[in-house]
This record gives C-alpha cells, sequence and structure tokens, in this order.
C-alpha cells in the first residue's frame, strides 16, 4: 500500500512537537479527600508556574479537557515518531510549512456543525466510534480514516452560499498544514438518476470555490462494485501527499 510521503511524516512531527511544547504538563493528585489536576506552565525563561483544581472547581472541566488534548496528541505522536525512526529521518530545522490560499482552514474546521442533517439515518452502518453512518461505503471510509490517524467530522453543515447548504460526507483536518478538505462518497454510480443529482452537486462544489483535487476527493461505488479499504487508504494518501507538496518546502 502507498503511504504518506516523507514531507507529511516530517510536518506532522513538527507540528506536534511545537503544539506539545506549548502546552502544559498535567498530573493527577488528591487534597483534602478529593481528586485534583495539577498543571505545570513553563514559561519563555523555562520557569514554571504550578496551579491545581480540585474535582468539581471552577477550573476542573477546563483542565480536564486540556489534558484529554494532551493525551491524544501524545498518541498521534508516537505514530509519527515511530515513522521517523523507521525511515532514518531527521526533520530539518529550516522546514517552512506554508499555508495555503484557502478558506479551508482549522478554524474553520473547529467550527463545523455535525449531526444537523435532517434526513437522518439508522441503515445500521458505524463508524469505529459508533456514530451512525449512511452506508458501508462511508464506514469503509471512515475506518480507513481512522487507521491512517486522521481526525474527520461526519457530514458537517456546510453554507454553498446564503440560499443553499450541503451535509459534505466527511470533513478531515491535516492540523499540520492548517486546513481540511471534503470527501464525498457516491455509491450508486451505476443509477442514472443518483448519478444526476450528484453531478449538480459537484457542479455547485465547483461553483462555490469547492475543488475535486484540491478541496475535495469523490470515491465511487456502484451496486456491484466497492472499493477495497486498502484503495480507499490509497486515495485519500494520495490526495494528502499532493496538498502536502504543494505546502512544504525544505532549502
Amino acid at each position: 500500500m502507498d503511504t504518506f510521503c516523507d514531507e507529511f511524516i516530517m510536518a506532522n512531527h513538527q507540528y506536534l512537537k511545537t503544539k506539545l511544547n506549548s502546552m502544559p504538563a498535567f498530573h493527577f493528585g488528591m487534597h483534602g479527600g478529593k481528586r485534583t489536576i495539577r498543571i505545570s506552565v513553563k514559561d519563555r525563561d523555562g520557569k514554571r508556574t504550578r496551579k491545581e483544581s480540585v474535582q468539581g472547581g471552577r477550573r476542573y472541566k477546563e483542565y480536564s479537557d486540556q489534558m484529554a488534548e494532551r493525551e491524544k496528541l501524545s498518541k498521534q505522536m508516537e505514530y509519527f515518531d515511530h515513522e521517523l525512526r523507521k525511515r532514518r529521518l531527521i526533520v530539518p530545522e529550516n522546514m517552512i510549512v506554508y499555508p495555503q490560499n484557502t478558506r479551508f482552514t482549522a478554524k474553520l474546521w473547529a467550527e463545523l456543525a455535525t449531526g444537523l442533517n435532517e434526513l437522518g439515518k439508522g441503515k445500521g452502518y458505524y463508524d469505529n466510534h459508533m456514530n451512525n453512518v449512511d452506508s458501508r461505503g462511508e464506514m469503509l471510509i471512515a475506518g480507513a480514516l481512522d487507521d491512517l490517524h486522521l481526525e474527520y467530522k461526519y457530514e458537517v453543515l456546510y453554507h454553498l452560499n446564503t440560499y443553499r447548504k450541503v451535509f459534505p460526507d466527511f470533513a478531515v483536518l491535516i492540523p499540520a498544514l492548517g486546513r481540511f478538505f471534503f470527501i464525498e462518497f457516491m455509491g450508486m454510480a451505476d443509477d442514472p438518476n443518483y448519478m444526476d443529482n450528484n453531478s449538480s452537486r459537484i457542479e455547485n462544489y465547483i461553483r462555490n470555490g469547492i475543488y475535486p483535487g484540491r478541496d475535495l476527493l469523490i470515491i465511487v461505488g456502484d451496486r456491484d462494485y466497492l472499493p477495497t479499504d486498502n484503495a480507499v487508504k490509497r486515495r485519500i494518501i494520495s490526495f494528502i501527499n499532493d496538498l502536502t507538496l504543494d505546502s512544504v518546502f525544505i532549502p
């Protein structure tokens, strides 16, 4: 199976290292018989400030959420550390990641709402997080994204313009590049009516500046054909590699 390019591995390692170094260190403790979260923050001079909050305290949930975020990023870092060692890569100090000229930024991704599609689901297909999805193909894509350590949102609400809203199947975040992209699964390509509707959908995407190959990955199947797990992963990896090579510069 194809793999992420070296530039993607190095850019993510650099991003995660910077992000983790900027976050506090967290520890659980006890105070007065109550569980506490203790944080240690390092300033620019290397001096540490320590704070704590008891369970039920004003900042306990805030610290708990920050600790969960650090644990998530640390787990991702383990993967990229492993890839660096396996490939015998050293992240160049002069590597530059240029923000792409796109409105599909990490900030917009954080604001995208899910669970608002009025069509509903209930077809018995679930992703690895037990969220309901619409088809076996979408379940396959969700599993591939998890296997590739990619964070996604399912059926986000996106306004193409003032009058038209859509629910792309997946919005996939690439924080190291500061952006996200959409994935649409078209699972009935042999149905003329279905394809007429989806051709109009893709045309609307393009008219609104969402371009296949740059902002949108389309994966296709029909009644008798569903891409394999590895085929889906290859398509996703190839798409992300192209985005990465357009953004990462090593002098």
